[in-house]
């Protein structure tokens, strides 16, 4: 081949830039990338986003006033960690037409208790949702 040789049609329409098939895996390794990353910090975070804190916030509530209506008081109205701990362990009912019944959000680790706190306050006695929850559920 000569070195001052045009080069052919063919070479030429490789060195215009991106195929699509380079877009598409392009593409594709960043999908591939935000999904890792998004995994690795979810695992870091004891998969508790914020979606799923605001629900098990709720639930704890719920379940407050069910126990309450049962005869178990699961919120120390001085004590907001106190709360959720005891509301993280359960209890059960003792006596009355509830004996037996579970009342308690089980699925919540050290890591959940601490964020937890964030959705929630103590109000007349009772649980309820702290400000950031509240725009959530109106």
């Amino acid at each position: 081949m000569k070195p001052n040789a045009k080069p052919s049609q063919a070479a030429r329409r490789h060195q215009r830039g991106m195929s699509l098939m380079d877009l598409l895996l392009a593409a594709g390794g960043l999908f591939l990338a935000y999904t890792i990353t998004t995994g690795v910090r979810n695992h870091l975070n004891g998969n508790w986003n914020e979606q799923r804190l605001k629900e098990v916030a709720a639930r704890m509530i719920t379940t407050t006033r069910y126990a309450e209506q049962a005869g178990v008081h699961l919120v120390d109205p001085g004590d907001l960690q106190g709360t959720i701990d005891r509301i993280a362990e359960g209890e059960t009912a003792k006596s009355g037409p509830f004996t037996g019944q579970f009342y308690g959000v089980r699925d919540l680790d050290e890591k959940g208790r601490e964020r937890v706190r964030n959705y929630l306050r103590i109000e007349q006695g009772r649980l309820a949702l702290a400000a950031d929850g509240e725009s959530f559920w109106e």
